[in-house]
């Protein structure tokens, strides 16, 4: 659903806070440059908004400054506009009391703020202590840690970006007072939103329909799965939130990674590369074999064929030695884990899991419970999909080594083939589509508001 000016604006002015330089010059800033029912909204305002823009299109889209300045002209009366709305409903929030701020709502404000604050040290802390490790760090009190000095750096700079972007810690906590008040504005007017369940069903098989006629290969059907975009049948690049329809073949499962060790990954992922380079040697000699009509060249092609089959051996067999001596090395830890889990529940294999794999893409519970795809064209190690495959729902499997180290792998699913139960999407398809009717109808509202406030305009002095 889309979220209320206000909110968005604010968080661009918060940002803003450590966003870099300015653009626009404030000696124009009391200049009015609308009014909504008799209340002025000053360039200043409109410069602020103006200055994030700049600075994220230099900063993270990588504009240059020419580039970026052509984009904000285009979006001058744009900015406008969303400062209209956002004043339109800060007048009719305030109307109706949604600005008698009561104690808690004061605390639950603050609590944001300090958040921040913590998660903006933080970052801090882990960059310095990662560019200054194993030197020897200035300017610290005595007794004080690397750490603590760090945290003390970076409170100090918290603060003087706060000052250097003109605002204070008072104005910030009443800007976060205003977003949330003008979320529960938002909420409460549309509160009695709602869709049919007919309406969700409807939906759901509409959903079905066009994916059965859309996830024409495995790997289109993995790539929306997984989220990526897929080309439809009409040309257009298209992503799906859910997904109703499966092929055949499939398994959801979680896994527990032991990594090797650092020497040993890099051996092996140079060999296993090497193979998969003979692999694909090989799949090319035999196609020339198969196309030569020449018998001069296709015995040249068979000569390179069998080459590179026995070369390949080779690779593979010091493939497999340095696997099982990698694997040796990490045994115990293995068996230990295993252990723990061959025979677990699903709430014990995930809790072991967030503690001990090495898999960044599987180490939270909420990644765990998402489970990876396997089946053809998953782009998996083919030892890590064959030996989940192998398994029943909620089985474990005795580890089995790739080059990324060693895998405890459960299975959560055997995907049937066909539609995806009904009750497993009706809450998503239900929540897509009220969002969707909210969105129609702030946007209506929204627009009823603007309509009946009086508002002046005055563009030519952006």
């Amino acid at each position: 659903m889309k979220r209320i000016i206000a909110i968005a604006l604010a968080l661009l002015l918060a940002l803003g806070a450590f966003s870099g330089c300015a653009l626009v010059e404030e000696d124009d800033g009391n200049v009015v440059i609308a009014k909504v029912n008799g209340v002025a909204i000053l360039k200043s305002e409109f410069n602020e908004v103006y200055d994030y823009y700049y600075n994220m299109f230099i900063n993270y889209y990588g504009y240059d400054a020419s580039t970026a300045v052509n984009y904000l002209e285009d979006m001058k009366e744009d900015i406008l506009s969303d400062l209209i709305d956002q004043k339109v409903l800060e007048q009719l929030a305030e109307k109706e009391g949604y600005f008698n701020y009561t104690e808690e709502q004061k605390t639950a404000a603050q609590k944001v703020l300090d958040e921040d604050k913590a998660e903006y040290i933080k970052n801090f802390v882990e960059q310095y202590t990662a560019a200054f490790e194993g030197q020897t760090i200035n300017g610290k009190n005595e007794g004080e840690s690397d750490e603590d000095y760090f945290k003390r750096i970076a409170e100090e700079k918290y603060l003087a970006d706060i000052k250097d972007s003109g605002t204070t810690l008072e104005e910030m906590l009443d800007e976060q007072l205003k977003s949330a008040a003008l979320e529960k504005f938002q909420e409460d007017k549309l509160s009695g939103v709602t869709v049919l369940e007919a309406d969700v069903v409807t939906k759901y098989n509409e959903l079905y329909e066009e994916q059965k006629q859309e996830f024409t290969s495995d790997s289109i059907f993995v790539k929306a799965w997984n989220g990526q975009s897929i080309t439809t049948s009409g040309g257009s690049s298209k992503t799906y939130d859910m997904i109703a329809y499966r092929r055949a073949g499939y398994s959801l499962v979680q896994h527990i990674l032991i990594s090797f060790e650092d020497e040993d990954l890099d051996n092996l992922e140079a060999l296993y590369g090497t193979i998969a380079e003979y692999d694909e040697e090989i799949e090319g000699r035999e196609k020339d074999i198969k196309d030569e009509t020449d018998a001069t060249k296709k015995a040249e092609h068979q000569a390179a064929l069998d080459d590179a089959k026995v070369k390949r051996a080779e690779y593979q067999k010091k493939y497999d030695d340095a696997v099982a001596a990698a694997q040796a090395k990490i045994q115990t830890k293995v068996d230990e884990v295993y252990n723990k889990v061959k025979d677990a529940d699903e709430a014990t294999f995930i809790a072991t899991l967030v503690e001990k794999t090495t898999d960044t893409g599987m180490n939270t519970e909420d990644a765990a419970k998402k489970g990876y795809l396997i089946g053809p064209e998953d782009g998996m190690v083919p030892e890590f999909s064959e030996r989940g495959l192998s398994l029943e729902a909620g089985k474990v499997g005795e580890p089995v080594a790739t080059y990324y180290g060693v895998h405890i792998i459960r299975c959560m699913e055997k995907l049937a083939e066909g539609k995806v139960p009904y009750e497993d999407l009706k809450d998503d398809i239900n929540t897509q589509l009220t969002d969707e009717k909210k969105d129609a109808e702030w946007t209506k509202l929204l627009g009823e508001w603007t309509k009946a406030a009086d508002i002046k305009k005055y563009t030519s002095k952006l």
